[in-house]
């Protein structure tokens, strides 16, 4: 369900979670020096050392609550305590996603726009300024319309494949592609003006 909402609200297709051990997103941690240089002292290198050798699954550890390491150089067993702020994580980068991170979640977004995802862009957006149109009319909500677009080769592929879909959205029988529309409102989808025509049936 929660799914379903983020999907919904974000305009996102798929969510995928992803264990903390994936190999997906990497996770990269390096000591933090200012919280750890005092407790430690002579450790402080050996400490960063390991640090930077954690892998994503003790990087949740330490970020959910702590880690211990075992220090035993010259037979000294004493136990290191790393916790989240003795930490800086860092996520690799991934061609064609942005990442962001906070706390113990990491979200990668992948920002390729195919064509299907364009077209689909181009329809949800025409949907949305022809409502705008529906409100500033002053039309019921359940007022069919009458919709005719001037000819556009950059957008009428992608609303002839929505149509249906687009039709259902705002309440129009039909959607008239015309090589002229006297007197149309000008409407700019994803930086193309449109000339479109839209009257109460």
């Amino acid at each position: 369900l929660i799914q379903e909402i983020i999907k919904s609200e974000t305009n996102i297709k798929e969510i995928e979670i992803l264990a903390a051990d994936n190999d997906f997103i990497r996770k990269k941690a390096k000591a933090n020096f200012k919280t750890l240089g005092k407790r430690l002292g002579a450790k402080m290198k050996w400490a960063a050392e390991q640090i930077e050798k954690f892998d994503n699954a003790t990087i949740e550890k330490v970020l959910e609550g702590e880690v211990e390491l075992e220090y035993n150089l010259a037979k000294d067993e004493d136990k290191i305590v790393i916790k989240s702020e003795d930490i800086e994580v860092i996520t690799d980068e991934i061609p064609g996603y942005e990442i962001a991170s906070k706390g113990t979640l990491t979200v990668a977004l992948d920002i390729t726009i195919t064509e299907d995802l364009q077209k689909e862009g181009n329809a949800r957006e025409f949907v949305n300024k022809i409502q705008g149109i529906r409100k500033d009319s002053g039309f019921e909500l359940t007022d069919r319309i009458l919709v005719e677009i001037q000819t556009n080769k950059a957008l009428q592929p992608s609303l002839m494949e929505y149509n249906s879909y687009i039709c259902a959205e705002i309440l129009a029988d039909s959607i008239a592609f015309l090589p002229e529309i006297l007197n149309g409102k000008e409407v700019e989808i994803n930086e193309t003006v449109l000339i479109v025509s839209v009257l109460k049936k």
